[in-house]
């Protein structure tokens, strides 16, 4: 059954990617965009993963050790690399981050334990592109934007709002317990009680000796999504985007996209974010071809450390 699950992901995706180059983009004109890419920015681009993993990594050792958990960061640092391999065979873009649980639950004595600190370190994250995306959107439209690309902001501000408010009520007290109570009504009271402990963990950071480092988490995950956004204007700027767009407008954009690649219904993404950029950049008046080249780039990159993380699993005991 599950492999039927995977050969019906891989399938999707490779039917979206055939009615992309066969109905949206000429193969020509692809290949086109990409020969007059500047190189030096992918380059640029490039250098900046490795960044973001490392300020992911110090992120990740910081919420461990609020919970008396010691990892070192060089660990982490590999524990990241191999998420990113299995990312590249698993749905959704944070398909990986059960493996970096599964990596931690030894220290942390409780698979429950660790995959609730990647989960803690993940909803950091989104919550700094929901941020991004509400107040952005918000400025853009206060300062006017072109009619024909005003759904762009005022979807993203819609997106950042709900995306807030769902986070929210993942740490409230009540959704929790209504969850709990309905789970111990089908009698599975050992899924109520683990989801209760998961819970906790969740709110333990707001213990006053647990909110430092919280707070930190939140700050390097603000330079994380910096940095993320930087890696796409850099893109950017390799396929001569800078002439229709700003850095901040990749601040709505960004989010946006990395919602939709949360749909699990394709192996990493693929298809989807080709068929995401192009839909995003249209309203731009950018070719298809070229947002087609622009999400092939940014696939590439990111498939270099899948390769790396791939060797380290190989060898690693």
């Amino acid at each position: 059954m599950k492999n039927k699950k995977v050969l019906l992901k891989i399938l999707l995706s490779l039917v979206l990617i055939i009615f992309i180059l066969v109905k949206r983009v000429n193969v020509s004109d692809v290949i086109l965009a990409l020969s007059q890419a500047r190189p030096v920015w992918i380059v640029l681009a490039l250098m900046l993963h490795p960044l973001g993993l490392l300020i992911s990594s110090f992120r990740w050792r910081i919420l461990l050790k609020a919970q008396s958990i010691s990892v070192p960061i060089v660990s982490l640092f590999q524990s990241y690399l191999v998420c990113n391999f299995f990312n590249q065979f698993l749905p959704t873009q944070i398909g990986g981050d059960l493996v970096r649980a599964y990596d931690t639950r030894m220290k942390a004595h409780s698979g429950i334990k660790s995959f609730a600190i990647v989960f803690v370190e993940r909803v950091s994250g989104m919550s700094m592109l929901f941020l991004f995306a509400l107040s952005l959107s918000m400025v853009r439209l206060f300062q006017g934007v072109p009619e024909t690309v005003r759904p762009i902001y005022i979807t993203g501000g819609i997106i950042g709002l709900l995306g807030l408010f769902a986070i929210g009520l993942v740490y409230w007290h009540w959704p929790m317990r209504i969850m709990t109570y309905l789970l111990g009504l089908v009698k599975l009271s050992q899924v109520s009680q683990k989801l209760h402990l998961f819970h906790q963990i969740l709110r333990s950071y707001n213990e006053e000796d647990r909110r430092g480092a919280f707070f930190l988490a939140f700050l390097m995950a603000f330079l994380l999504q910096l940095n993320v956004i930087l890696f796409y204007y850099f893109l950017g700027l390799a396929f001569h985007f800078d002439r229709i767009f700003q850095f901040f407008d990749y601040m709505v954009i960004v989010p946006q996209v990395q919602v939709i690649l949360l749909i699990p219904f394709f192996i990493n993404g693929i298809g989807l974010r080709e068929a995401s950029w192009i839909g995003f950049f249209r309203f731009f008046g950018i070719p298809s071809a070229t947002a087609f080249a622009f999400s092939v780039v940014d696939y590439c990159l990111y498939l270099v450390f899948g390769v790396i993380g791939g060797i380290i699993y190989a060898f690693r005991k």
